[in-house]
């Protein structure tokens, strides 16, 4: 139902009812979830490693239960992205095993097809979060304009 006009209401609700299941049984997350949790972003920091690590082992098998696929970790942390990643790679094996097949994950964002942002980034140091990107080592969102002024220069 994505591009439908209650879309976002819709997707709102259905997490919200989703996430509040856990009220009783774990109240921390409840929290964590509905303070941190942006349209179907995730975005935290958190001081130590091992609670991040185990926020994302808690976040990504409570949100699979009711059907949603939390993916795109990112950390400036090595180790933690290290044990993300063996973690990932063993549930996308045991997923493909699963379901006899490999995932297709679309990344067109709106933004690149609608408005081609298609700056370039160093994707070592950076990555989108809610559509702008932001270096994840210097801790800077960084606004970069040039495609848009050059499609509206362009269409002019």
């Amino acid at each position: 139902m994505f591009g439908v006009t209650p879309s976002p209401f819709l997707l709102n609700a259905t997490l919200l009812k989703h996430i509040t299941s856990y009220e009783r049984e774990d109240p921390e997350f409840l929290n964590q979830m509905l303070c941190l949790l942006y349209v179907d972003d995730l975005s935290v920091s958190l001081e130590y490693m091992d609670k991040a690590y185990q926020l994302y082992l808690k976040s990504r098998e409570r949100m699979a239960q009711g059907g949603f696929n939390l993916r795109r970790w990112l950390t400036n942390s090595r180790p933690l992205i290290e044990k993300i990643k063996e973690m990932e790679s063993q549930r996308e094996f045991s997923i493909q095993t699963e379901r006899g097949n490999q995932l297709d994950e679309d990344d067109e964002t709106y933004n690149r097809v609608m408005v081609s942002g298609c700056e370039e980034r160093d994707v070592n140091t950076e990555q989108k979060v809610l559509g702008t990107n932001w270096n994840y080592f210097t801790y800077e969102f960084l606004f970069k304009f040039q495609t848009p002024v050059e499609i509206k220069v362009h269409k002019v």
